[in-house]
Order: structure tokens, then C-alpha cells, then sequence
């Protein structure tokens, strides 16, 4: 009986790159926390809501059927 021999399989770790994100990743992230004010426009009146992101405004203003316009930071107070 012929004796059969397996050659030892050598395996290669690769390693790992690191994550490097873009400057402009990061600029998205940063603005994707931002809060501010969102402004539904179209039929109607127009609605003010502070403290949302851009995000959940586009959102709101798709659920509500209107357009919007979002500014960082706060609504402008009635004088």
C-alpha cells in the first residue's frame, strides 16, 4: 500500500488596513448631527419645527406632501 502525504497548506494572514475614513465622510457624519430649523412650505401655512436634523425634515415634509427648507441652528422668533 503506497503511503500518501499531504503537503502542509501554509496559510497567509493579511492584515487588516486600517479604516480611513475621507474628509468628506467625515463632513457628512458631522453634519448628519446637526440640528436646526425646518420650515414646511407649500399649501397652507407655513410650519416651523425646531431641532431637527435635515434628515427628519426631508422626512416630515415627504409624510406631510409638502416641501421644506431646513437652516442649521434656531427658527427665527416671530417680532
Amino acid at each position: 500500500m503506497a503511503k500518501t502525504t499531504k503537503k502542509a497548506t501554509k496559510k497567509t494572514s493579511k492584515a487588516k488596513k486600517p479604516i480611513v475614513k475621507s474628509t468628506a465622510a467625515k463632513s457628512r457624519l458631522a453634519a448628519a448631527a446637526v440640528r436646526g430649523c425646518c420650515t414646511l412650505i407649500g399649501e397652507g401655512p407655513d410650519e416651523q419645527h425646531e431641532g431637527l436634523t435635515r434628515e427628519e425634515c426631508r422626512l416630515l415634509a415627504i409624510k406631510e406632501d409638502r416641501n421644506f427648507q431646513w437652516v442649521a441652528g434656531q427658527c427665527a422668533q416671530p417680532s
